[in-house]
């Protein structure tokens, strides 16, 4: 999703991307996770205390996408 709608947000593409919450709501995030938008907020939340991402103005920005992948494959299952 990042490659598809995420705008770079630094020199380092790859770690700093911006996904608006004027294209995608935690909703929209909950119905492609096959998740509900209150466990999408929890999750958010979770990686934002984390340092993972970091959420501001209705944006999420990926700080740390290494960790964000890492973080997803392990609880996959949990959304």
């Amino acid at each position: 999703m990042l490659e598809s709608i995420g705008t770079p947000a630094g020199s380092d593409p790859k770690d700093k991307s911006v996904i608006s919450g004027a294209i995608v709501t935690q909703s929209d995030l909950g119905a492609m996770a096959r998740g509900t938008r209150s466990n999408i907020n929890r999750r958010l939340k979770e990686w934002e205390r984390a340092g993972i991402i970091k959420i501001q103005d209705r944006s999420i920005t990926v700080l740390n996408r290494t960790m964000l992948e890492r973080n997803l494959l392990n609880n996959e299952s949990n959304f």
